[in-house]
């Protein structure tokens, strides 16, 4: 495994920490070059670093090279809360992806000629990461069409991403002991992620709760109408998670009312948000890694 490190303006000049991997035996070429996965880590916004996604970032480049899948990842560390607020912490994932889709050469290690393929580039992370990655194929989806050109994100790897804004839920989609906001084994789920943990970290994340139902902090709030043409996407979904139903509604409207290429919907029944960092050596954590394998396979 190969891996460096490079720094990725910002839009206001700060340098983004970016951690680039590939397999030492993959071949990138003008003629044929790599596809890219652009990552954003999880952590609610206020943790996360190069060194704590070095794990999940080289088991999924090796995994994918040794079943015939060689991708470049980059993974760009967004800055966080409490010093940094919305929309900044989500405008540096917009930020990374711009500066990928633009400099690919830069990840590729060669330079592309005219009649170069365009690399295909697939923007995806988890949790929190996962919100950021939506965010980004709405604003790419809102340029494309500004500027008449093609949607430069060939697909969305959406794992148990923030969706929706918790104090802006809508009703309708509260069930008194049967929604994941209320659930009790995922509004209190302590093994993974709570309600209570979700309003802090969206207190230090928004000071301003008029934005709290802002297109990229809550997508599944967006008009389907808007979303068609977003790109192919994928959903992994924990049952005991409060995030679960905020994410099966976006996918359910991106899928049958914008009729988007929802390639896979995953649902680990009973299994709390994340489980998978807990211990990497359970059966079902590494269902999770052979699932995001494969659906990568399908969106690279």
């Amino acid at each position: 495994m190969e891996w460096y490190d490079v720094e990725v303006p910002a839009s206001d000049g700060y340098k983004l920490p970016t951690r680039v991997y590939k397999h030492k035996s993959a071949v990138s070429t003008p003629d044929s070059p790599l596809p890219i996965f652009d990552y954003f880590h999880g952590g609610g916004f206020l943790f996360g670093t190069l060194k704590t996604e070095d794990y999940f970032c080289v088991r999924v480049v090796e995994t994918l090279y040794n079943q015939g899948t060689p991708c470049v990842l980059v993974n760009s560390i967004y800055r966080h809360t409490p010093d940094h607020k919305f929309p900044r912490v989500y405008q540096d994932g917009i930020d990374a992806f711009e500066y990928v889709a633009t400099n690919p050469k830069i990840f590729l290690g060669h330079d592309l000629h005219k009649t170069s393929p365009i690399p295909r580039i697939v923007v995806g992370g988890i949790s929190a990461g996962g919100g950021i990655s939506t965010a980004i194929s709405i604003n790419e989806l809102e340029r494309s069409r500004a500027e008449g050109d093609a949607n430069r994100i060939s697909g969305a790897w959406l794992t148990i991403p923030i969706v929706m804004s918790l104090p802006e839920y809508p009703a309708e989609y509260i069930t008194p002991g049967k929604s994941s906001y209320d659930q009790p084994d995922c509004a209190e789920n302590v093994a993974g992620l709570s309600k209570a943990t979700i309003e802090y970290f969206t207190d230090i994340l928004i000071s301003d709760t008029s934005m709290l139902d802002h297109k990229w902090l809550s997508p599944m709030l967006v008009d389907p109408e808007h979303l068609k043409g977003f790109p192919p996407c994928s959903f992994q979904i924990c049952g005991a998670d409060p995030l679960r139903d905020g994410a099966l509604v976006l996918a359910q409207n991106l899928k049958e009312k914008a009729g988007v290429d929802v390639v896979e919907v995953v649902v680990y029944n009973g299994l709390p948000h994340a489980y998978w960092g807990m211990n990497i050596e359970l059966e079902c954590s590494k269902k999770f890694y052979n699932d995001t394998v494969r659906i990568l396979q399908k969106l690279l």
